[in-house]
């Protein structure tokens, strides 16, 4: 069947998965470049300083310089941009009781495709273990579904976490589970860019945490922040009840 690649990518400065698809901690993406923000320990002010008239005798130009080492401060106020996966697959976290693997949601294969009234396009994403993911996008707006080992397909509801904006699933899945045995996945992480207000703001890149067992569900929707990697991971792992229960 032929590939298909409809689904957006988040914009670039998303903290988050590859696309921001989940940032690996312990398990997940790891760093990207970063941006300093100016300081008042800026070693460049300190170097301006020390050509005052004074830096020129050489002792006091040998002590600025011995005080620029000792007091040189690590970079302040810096922002991950678009953190992409070191790989894509571990076999446990620290404490080695959880493993994650990563798979694509835009090299898929097209199941469907329809064009009459309105475009609608459904691809079927493979992922560990028997499982997938059947991804469909109606005027601009994404729904998901998880596909079990078994054949059964069971639709996450999407349509309910937004009041019925644009919306579209990030570039890869976190895919995660026990790290003993053979990879057998009981959790689900997802980038989804959800659009609240009106064009020209961007979508809020959220992630959702999702449970596989007993019943695939969205268990939390966690907001852009400097947590967010590490919540989504840990809600995932302890997923309590669905969202809609």
């Amino acid at each position: 069947m032929a590939k298909a690649h409809f689904l957006p990518p988040a914009r670039s400065g998303t903290p988050g998965l590859r696309d921001g698809e989940p940032v690996r901690g312990p398990a997940g993406p790891g760093p990207a470049a970063a941006v300093t923000a100016p300081s008042p320990g800026n070693p460049r002010l300190r170097r301006a300083a020390c050509a005052a008239p004074l830096c020129v005798l050489a002792a006091l130009a040998a002590a600025c310089s011995a005080g620029e080492k000792q007091d040189e401060p690590e970079a302040r106020g810096s922002v991950a941009a678009n953190p992409q996966p070191a790989a894509s697959e571990n076999t446990g976290d620290e404490e080695g009781a959880r493993a994650w693997r990563y798979t694509s949601v835009t090299d898929c294969t097209k199941v469907r495709e329809e064009n009459e009234e309105m475009p609608y396009v459904e691809l079927r994403c493979d992922g560990p273990a028997g499982y997938a993911l059947r991804i469909s996008d109606s005027d601009g707006r994404n729904a998901v579904a998880v596909i079990d080992p078994q054949g059964e397909e069971t639709p996450l509801e999407l349509s309910r976490l937004g009041s019925g904006g644009f919306s579209s699933v990030g570039q890869t899945a976190e895919w995660r589970g026990p790290s003993a045995g053979a990879f057998t996945p009981d959790a689900l992480i997802l980038r989804y860019n959800l659009s609240e207000s009106p064009y020209p703001e961007p979508p809020v890149p959220y992630l959702l945490a999702i449970r596989l067992q007993p019943e695939p569900c969205v268990v939390a929707k966690i907001a852009p922040g400097p947590a967010q990697n590490a919540v989504s991971r840990r809600r995932a792992d302890d997923p309590g009840a669905c969202l809609f229960d």
